[in-house]
């Protein structure tokens, strides 16, 4: 019989790999270059997380009053940072690895799609991952919107001639499922992740799982 999902796309933070620690590091320090001695939690950095790094970067300033010069600092440091420190305590979540090498030996597709900036995902995926997995690994790029937006993820299905009913998404946010709608495909919601997991989260995604073997356990029975 045959499967339903032959190619299986993945989110990165939250998702694949434990950055937040990284994230949130670089966050501080580019605070203190601009003055600010305030130190963001990891799980107060779970609320930064989302549609890129310039964007969880602002939210991060949000709380402070900050000249314009202060913010072109900030970010600047911020991007030096998020490069400098992002492999330093980042981690696949538990069960990723031989999840990601039994699904890639079943013969499914697999690919990545993130709003990390494209040259910061290729560079944490082949330090962190397989990279001989995935078909395809897609940050954010110059002149493509990021997710939610589904621009990146019709370009990856006509790319590699994917059926788009065969497609499923795994990820971790209320972005990750806004974007799979908005792609016409099926998404998974891995609940360890950095999202926030209320009533309306759980009811738009087409499966809900705890840990990464429930992805397998879905795809492989």
């Amino acid at each position: 019989m045959k499967r339903k999902y032959q190619t299986i796309i993945f989110d990165l933070d939250g998702t694949l790999l434990d950055t937040l620690a990284d994230i949130v590091k670089a966050i501080n320090l580019a605070l203190f270059s601009i003055g600010i001695t305030y130190k963001y939690s990891y799980e107060e950095g779970k609320k930064l997380i989302g549609s890129g790094a310039l964007i969880m970067a602002k939210r991060a300033l949000e709380p402070f009053e900050v000249s314009d010069d202060q913010k072109e600092i900030f970010l600047k440091q911020f991007l030096v940072n998020y490069e400098k420190f992002q492999c330093e305590s980042t981690k696949p979540f538990p069960h990723v690895l031989e999840g990601l090498e039994t699904l890639y030996k079943n013969g499914y597709k697999l690919a990545i799609i993130s709003n990390k900036p494209d040259f910061l995902t290729q560079q944490i995926v082949a330090k962190k991952l397989p990279v001989h997995f995935f078909i395809d690994v897609i940050g954010k790029r110059d002149g493509i919107k990021e997710k939610p937006n589904p621009d990146i993820l019709l370009s990856l299905i006509q790319k590699n001639h994917l059926n788009a009913d065969e497609v499923l998404y795994v990820g971790d946010s209320k972005i990750d499922i806004e974007f799979a709608i908005n792609g016409g495909i099926d998404v998974a919601i891995l609940t360890y992740g950095y999202g926030n997991y209320g009533d309306s989260l759980i009811k738009d995604a087409t499966y809900i799982a705890s840990n990464f073997l429930e992805i397998l356990n879905l795809l492989l029975g």
